[in-house]
């Protein structure tokens, strides 16, 4: 379904663009995404230690082949593959659209991911094996924060570009950045010492419908594109950003979930996870 979704908006998007049919297969978000689930599901039962190492193998895999990329390979904007012999069909595969999100660069921080949300279960929501928040910040919170400044420091040592995506050390920094943001606003949430008791419906809503809100920004994105002077365009922004919460909130108001992508996948991915453990329960 992300797939389906990927390719026929972003995708179709870029191939209408730049006439170029190659773009129906690029590396945007959705079918980075729609792929990483699928190859997650083989490592469901893997060790949290085998998929840390997967991750990290795998961004060692992404900037070796990388290397390797020649500019003779390349058209269109770029980032974009000529195929004309097999090593090119390879890179067009793994690469094709690199400057967005490439499957070998991103997978790992899903797995990454994954290794967390199965951390939090295990030792902060299941109640059969949680431990004590205190103990889950001093043990855990607090490593991998620290885990995160070295990552953060050792980016800025990295000789490439840490404001330029995709590069080591943008990478390395990105992975720090995360980690030490999460986990500290995770111990700020289970922290009886701060307390929040405001509203807020604004950030709610772009939570909520991120990725419908992410497919409609790209077919605006062409219709202000290089039309506004900064100032102008700066402020236009806020403008558009503010009818975006409009339609938002309209949009939560008239149809609920029904509008979210990111509630439709969900759903479809407990179905989907019912049905397949019901079949399990019944073979055994």
């Amino acid at each position: 379904m992300v797939l389906f979704v990927g390719i026929f908006s972003y995708n179709l998007e870029q191939f209408l663009f730049w006439k170029r049919l190659e773009d129906f297969w690029l590396w945007t978000i959705f079918q980075t995404l729609a792929i990483s689930m699928m190859l997650i599901w083989p490592l469901r039962k893997a060790k949290k230690v085998t998929k840390i190492l997967i991750g990290i193998g795998t961004l060692i895999l992404f900037y070796v082949l990388f290397a390797f990329i020649d500019e003779s390979m390349l058209t269109g904007p770029g980032d974009r593959f000529v195929l004309s012999d097999p090593l090119s069909f390879l890179y067009y595969f793994l690469y094709n659209g690199f400057v967005f999100c490439p499957i070998l660069l991103y997978f790992p921080f899903y797995l990454f991911g994954v290794v967390i949300g199965e951390i939090l279960y295990e030792k902060s929501l299941n109640n059969e094996t949680k431990i004590p928040d205190s103990e889950f910040s001093k043990k855990i919170s607090l490593p991998i924060i620290l885990l995160g400044c070295i990552l953060i420091i050792i980016s800025v040592f990295i000789p490439t570009d840490i404001f330029l995506i995709n590069t080591l050390s943008w990478v390395v920094y990105s992975l720090g950045a995360d980690l030490v943001l999460f986990f500290v606003l995770y111990i700020i949430e289970q922290s009886k010492y701060f307390k929040f008791k405001r509203s807020y419906r604004f950030f709610y809503y772009f939570s909520y419908y991120s990725l419908s809100a992410y497919l409609i920004q790209h077919f605006l994105f062409y219709a202000v594109y290089n039309r506004f002077t900064p100032l102008i365009g700066f402020l236009v922004s806020f403008l558009i950003l503010f009818l975006f919460y409009v339609f938002l909130r309209i949009m939560h108001a008239k149809v609920g979930l029904y509008f979210s992508l990111k509630a439709q996948i969900a759903r479809f991915s407990t179905y989907l996870s019912e049905k397949i453990i019901k079949q399990e329960i019944v073979k055994d």
